[in-house]
């Protein structure tokens, strides 16, 4: 889904240096202690997995965890693969120094013929594991690749799907229907917990640190990526010339200012589940909320070093001060939107409460309005985007003139990038709400959230 790859493209940098540790964890339950992987078990995860996509019935998350279990066991076989390899050589290498087989009809000498034979079995035995795991990587593969072929032709088909036009007055209520549904089900969870003596008892024992975790937690989401920006302003006033410490310095804090509000997330929502009041769909609520908010942090720190507050001595683009700001706010926009757009995916196939509400009609009535507005603020950014790009060639030729130096065309292919990014986002941003105004609400969303990614990427 869009949404995550764009946290994926983000944060996944973060915590790239955790992910070899947690794939070792996931695939260590899947041998023995010998490092034998477990037969048995991949035969039922095969069996099913042919199953399902025989099937094609389960639905896109059911894919993706499956999708997910096979590469994990296609890890372990190809580890296996190799296994024995060190004395397969050695064997091997035993049978050459014995010599090559007498021709038909001379005989080999006894001893020598069964020390052969003794070593070709040998061999067998050593090959055994890693043809076995060779065979059951093929295997793996094949499934994986099937399964992605499902995957695609879904995506492709719900690409062209028409949804029932948002347009249409008599679709509305159902889209109001389910932000009513929300509100009436979070409120009787909360009902429910409350009145229960045991979820008091727990609310009551641990309400000193719900509320020492929700203070620290607000205060960093708010604040704390503001203070580590006005320190870093204060640092580059006054600075002609930065040095290469003093650049990675002020790098590593606008990380730290994106990292202070992640933090804050994680303090927030910790206190909600001591707490003990939220339910089901109250906590899938709170995970749409922080992905909100963590995009809101990531959609920040990207336009304050794209478009930052203070003027620099060599900006990255030629933008005044007050396309800056303008830019800064689309940008943040943008990611709200973006996030939000995710939440109602993930609502929609993650609640049991609200799946059956969130029906086609439902969707495309939440998400048009989020199409229209990513397009409006898509488009106004193309337009800064190209005003820049014209603005940097005038500098340039202006230089040019008054130095008799080279031509702007050293950084023609440059400006040449930034504006085809810029038209292209302001024809997305008319596109994209005219066909999910006709109904290809999933191509309408793609086509603009997916120039957004680009554009986040550059």
């Amino acid at each position: 889904m869009i949404y995550v790859r764009f946290f994926l493209l983000i944060l996944g940098l973060a915590f790239a240096s955790a992910m070899p540790a947690l794939s070792q964890d996931a695939t260590a339950q899947l041998v023995d202690a010998t490092g034998t992987p477990l037969y048995d078990d991949w035969d039922t995860i095969a069996t099913r997995a042919q199953e399902v996509i025989d099937t094609d019935r389960a639905s896109d998350q059911a894919l993706d965890t499956l999708r997910r279990q096979l590469v994990d066991w296609r890890t372990v076989f190809e580890r296996r693969q190799s296994v024995n390899s060190a004395q397969i050589q050695t064997v091997r290498s035993q049978i050459e120094a014995l010599g090559a087989r007498p021709e038909e009809g001379v005989e080999e000498a006894p001893e020598i013929a069964a020390r052969r034979a003794d070593l070709n079995e040998q061999l067998l035995e050593l090959q055994a594991p890693g043809l076995r795991a060779e065979e059951a990587f093929t295997q793996a593969n094949g499934l994986i690749s099937q399964l992605d072929g499902v995957i695609r032709t879904r995506q492709s088909d719900r690409r062209l799907r028409l949804d029932p036009t948002p347009l249409n007055p008599v679709n509305w209520p159902k889209g109001l229907a389910v932000l009513s549904q929300i509100g009436t089900t979070v409120q009787a969870e909360f009902d429910r917990n409350y009145e229960s003596e045991a979820q008091q008892k727990e609310l009551r024992d641990n309400l000193p640190l719900v509320i020492i975790l929700i203070i620290v937690g607000l205060v960093l989401v708010t604040r704390g990526g503001a203070w580590v920006e006005h320190f870093i302003r204060k640092a580059r006033e006054g600075r002609e010339e930065m040095r290469a410490v003093f650049r990675v310095a002020t790098f590593l804090g606008s990380m730290l200012a994106l990292g202070l509000p992640v933090l804050g997330i994680i303090l927030i929502i910790q206190a909600a589940d001591l707490s003990g009041m939220t339910g089901v769909t109250g906590d899938q609520l709170l995970i749409v909320l922080s992905l909100t908010i963590v995009t809101i942090a990531v959609a920040r720190w990207l336009s304050v070093q794209v478009f930052p507050a203070i003027e620099l001595k060599n900006p990255l683009l030629s933008v005044t001060r007050l396309q800056a700001r303008e830019a800064r706010f689309y940008s943040v926009a943008m990611g709200v939107v973006l996030s939000l757009s995710g939440g109602i995916a993930l609502l929609s196939t993650e609640s049991l409460v609200l799946r059956q509400s969130l029906d086609l009609t439902a969707q495309a009535v939440l998400q048009f309005p989020l199409i229209v507005i990513a397009g409006i603020f898509l488009f106004r950014l193309g337009q800064i985007l190209v005003a820049a790009s014209k603005a940097r060639a005038r500098e340039l030729e202006a230089a040019a003139a008054a130095t008799d130096g080279p031509g702007p065309s050293e950084e023609a292919p440059a400006r040449l990038i930034l504006t085809f990014l810029g038209r292209a986002s302001y024809v997305v941003g008319i596109v994209s709400p005219i066909l999910a105004g006709i109904g290809y609400i999933a191509a309408g969303a793609e086509l603009v959230f997916s120039t957004i990614l680009t554009l986040a990427l550059f």
